[in-house]
């Protein structure tokens, strides 16, 4: 009975893993608020949403499925030992086990499969994949550009027309939940290429392990980085907006 406890509850988990990032600006969140009756949403508003949903999903398409194994796997060696306490401890290390072989060793061998379908070397569809990230998120932040711009414009002007009493409190205040929303927007999509880039980074080491010269991936994996880096200051730009003059 405590095994389908344990094992119901490490589904529970994997579900809230698969399904919360994705959600993470559903009908509650950035882009579902955009959508709402307040305003309707730029273009770039819209694409920023959608940068977030490519973005919260990882390269590491097996990790949950990993996790749930592991996870289900501990708590039943946890249980043998006659401890519900053990069962616990082992659930969470098998739940770190299993997202690591479900994910990055999952990604490493679809693609040692795919490259000797195509007889090339893994590394070389691994630096591939990243170069066309790098194009991605060179597009996402010309996107983001443009939404911080058009963002920190309408919070001056809104605050502008409440001081010489175009728009009243109400009105002002609905501008500023915008900024607010696109700030959070901004914040998910660059977390999310934050951890596409260190997933990247984990497979340029497994590579490396295995003797492959990474110079050139890891080049490609640093300008990424770098670029994500820089964006970090825009949006820092935009926050001290929201935070000086703030109405109500």
């Amino acid at each position: 009975m405590r095994v389908v406890v344990v094992a119901s509850f490490a589904l529970s988990l994997a579900a809230c893993q698969t399904t919360g990032d994705r959600n993470r600006f559903g009908s509650n969140g950035p882009a579902g608020s955009a959508t709402s009756a307040d305003y309707p949403m730029t273009s770039a508003e819209k694409q920023l949403a959608e940068d977030n949903q490519i973005y919260n999903e990882t390269i590491f398409g097996g990790a949950a499925t990993g996790a749930v194994a592991g996870a289900l796997l501990g708590a039943l060696v946890g249980f043998a030992t006659g401890d519900a306490k053990n069962a616990a401890i082992y659930a969470g290390v098998g739940a770190v086990g299993g997202g690591l072989v479900g994910g990055l060793d999952g990604y490493m061998v679809a693609k040692k499969q795919e490259a000797a379908r195509a007889k090339v070397r893994e590394i070389q569809l691994v630096t591939r994949d990243v170069e066309a990230e790098n194009d991605r998120i060179a597009k996402s932040i010309a996107n983001m550009d443009l939404v911080i711009g058009q963002t920190r414009t309408s919070l001056e002007q809104g605050r502008k027309d409440f001081k010489n009493g175009k728009i009243n409190a109400v009105q002002a205040k609905k501008t500023e939940d915008r900024a607010k929303r696109n700030l959070t927007a901004v914040d998910g999509l660059i977390s999310g290429m934050e951890t596409r880039n260190k997933e990247y980074t984990d497979v340029s080491k497994q590579l490396k392990a295995q003797g492959e010269n990474t110079a050139q991936l890891d080049k490609q994996i640093a300008d990424a980085r770098t670029q994500i880096e820089r964006k970090k200051k825009e949006r820092d730009l935009l926050a001290q907006d929201l935070e000086q003059g703030r109405i109500g």
